[in-house]
């Protein structure tokens, strides 16, 4: 269980421990190769002397837990960098066999198996304001069936306008230090436990504000206003797709993606139900447009059995289509091409119907 939520969190921070990651809009040239800056996230680290030559690697994802809760994990690996392409693959492959029931892919590293290769390090939670401490307790428990005492460390790091912020370390760290002893190698192990036990210096490199996500306005009126292709490379305007439907629930999507795939077979039958009210499912991949992935695309659609359209994302897709926060993600749009719903972030499936109703609520109250 701890591998799948691992997986399932949708990859939109990721840096190993050294590798820069460059403000939005600054010149890459000029990035400082210490620094991990994501605006849009809140989110700034600078990569404390400490981390800078580890024998493992350090790696960041982060996902909603529901619209108002980011969460923002810092993870260790117990291999160097130059190993993680082939540990995703392996990855990919494992979720794979887990989503159809099948035995698991053979690791190139034993350790890889072990579920003790990758330890969570600490847990950034970003929420409202107005909720608080108690009310994240409860969705954390909820959500991922955390209990009280699944933290060993919990503190609130302060408040930045209408958010707030959170860190907590899990006690397995603790209660399963002999089974990351063994599965790491004492090498590894020893780099881990001296970074997961020194927080100061890790909260010390770390700086929160108010994330500079794109707050989507449902009420705007704005019109999305694109043209792309299907995956079989048919063209494909907004317009023409929007129209013959009274709503259009937009699937955002990658072949990468484990929770995008693991739900596919439930849209394929959702979509029937949608057909009955006058609307559709569409899937974007965004992903697609690369070499190859195309053809990758149809095979996953092929392999779930979704007949639903899928699209390849436009050229300009960061300037025609909302910001994407986390995959998978499905927006709400009228026939004109007006986002009409509040989105749906991650997977699932039981909030697609009631935004479909609430979108169909909104067009006949006008």
């Amino acid at each position: 269980m701890k591998k799948l939520m691992c997986i399932l969190l949708a990859v939109l921070l990721a840096s190993s421990a050294g590798i820069t990651v460059p403000a939005e809009g600054s010149d890459p040239e000029a990035a400082d190769p210490y620094v991990i800056d994501k605006p849009e996230l809140g989110f700034h680290f600078e990569i404390p002397e400490k981390y800078r030559n580890l024998k493992g690697s350090l790696d960041w994802n982060s996902g909603f837990l529901d619209d108002g809760i980011l969460q923002i994990r810092s993870s260790y690996y117990a291999f160097p960098e130059e190993d993680f392409d082939e540990y995703n693959d392996y990855i990919n492959a494992w979720m794979d066999a887990m989503v159809k029931e099948e035995d698991p892919p053979v690791p190139a590293d034993p350790k890889w198996a072990t579920q003790r290769e990758c330890a969570y390090l600490y847990d950034i939670f970003i929420i409202n304001a107005d909720r608080g401490e108690e009310e994240l307790r409860e969705e954390l428990k909820a959500h991922n069936g955390i209990r009280e005492d699944d933290f060993s460390w919990f503190e609130k790091l302060g408040s930045d306008g209408e958010f707030s912020f959170f860190i907590g370390q899990y006690a397995e760290l603790d209660e399963g230090k002999e089974e990351y002893r063994e599965a790491m190698g004492e090498e590894y192990f020893n780099e881990f436990q001296d970074i997961a036990a020194d927080h100061e210096t890790f909260v010390n490199a770390l700086t929160l504000r108010a994330p500079e996500f794109e707050q989507i306005n449902t009420d705007a009126g704005e019109v999305l206003s694109f043209e792309t292709t299907d995956l079989e490379g048919n063209p494909v305007t907004s317009q023409e797709l929007f129209a013959g439907s009274k709503v259009t629930m937009l699937n955002f999507w990658a072949t990468w993606c484990a929770a995008c795939k693991k739900e596919m077979r439930q849209l394929e039958e959702l979509s029937k139900e949608f057909e009955k009210n006058g609307c559709q499912i569409v899937g974007m991949c965004i992903d697609a447009d690369e070499e190859g992935m195309d053809e990758a695309a149809r095979e996953i659609l092929a392999e779930y059995g979704v007949d639903y359209l899928n699209l390849a994302p436009p050229e300009d897709m960061e300037e025609v289509l909302p910001t994407l926060i986390s995959l998978p993600t499905s927006f709400f749009i009228d026939s004109e091409g007006r986002m009409i719903a509040e989105p749906v972030r991650g997977a699932h499936v039981e909030e697609y119907l009631p935004a479909l109703n609430d979108a169909l609520a909104k067009l006949g109250a006008e």
